[in-house]
C-alpha cells in the first residue's frame, strides 16, 4: 500500500510549509495504531508512505487502506489541521511477483486514486493471465 497525504492549500497559505517532519511523525504514530504489529511502514518522501502488509488478501488490504486513510483524515495535526489521504494497494502474486513489479503496480493504483478525485483507495487493473511454462492453458496469478 502506498499513501499520499495532502495538506490543504489553505493551511499552506496560512502557515507556510510545515516545519520539519513533525506532521509526518504524527502520521507514523496514527498509522502504527491502525496497522497490525506485523505490518511495516516506511516514509518514501515528504508526503508519501509505503506499508507492507504480509499475508493480506486484496479485500483486507483495501479495508486496511480505507481505515488508515479515515484515521489520518480525522486526526488533527497541529499547524496543519486536517489532511486528505489517497492510497494505492497491490498484492502478490496478482499484481506482480517481483518487488519492482509490485511497486509499479501500487504506484499506478495511487495515481488512479489521485486522478479520480483524491480521498480514494484504488487497486491496479487485473493483469492478463500468464501462460504456463509447460505450454498448457493460461493461469491467473
Amino acid at each position: 500500500m502506498t499513501l499520499d497525504l495532502i495538506i490543504s492549500p489553505r493551511s499552506n497559505a496560512r502557515y507556510g510549509r510545515p516545519p520539519g517532519t513533525k506532521p509526518w511523525r504524527r502520521q507514523r504514530s496514527c498509522s502504527r495504531l491502525t496497522l497490525r504489529d506485523t505490518d511495516f511502514l516506511a516514509r518514501l518522501a515528504a508526503n508519501t508512505s509505503r506499508a507492507l502488509l504480509p499475508e493480506t488478501d486484496s479485500a483486507a488490504g483495501r479495508r486496511a487502506a480505507d481505515r488508515l486513510c479515515a484515521t489520518l483524515e480525522e486526526h488533527h495535526f497541529p499547524r496543519v489541521n486536517r489532511l486528505t489521504a489517497s492510497a494505492g494497494v497491490a498484492r502478490q502474486p496478482r499484481d506482480g511477483m517481483e518487488a519492482l513489479e509490485l511497486m509499479n503496480a501500487v504506484d499506478t493504483a495511487l495515481s488512479t486514486a489521485k486522478k479520480s478525485g483524491r480521498r480514494r483507495v484504488s487497486a491496479p487493473p487485473r493483469r492478463a493471465p500468464i501462460e504456463s511454462r509447460e505450454g498448457g492453458r493460461a493461469t491467473d496469478p
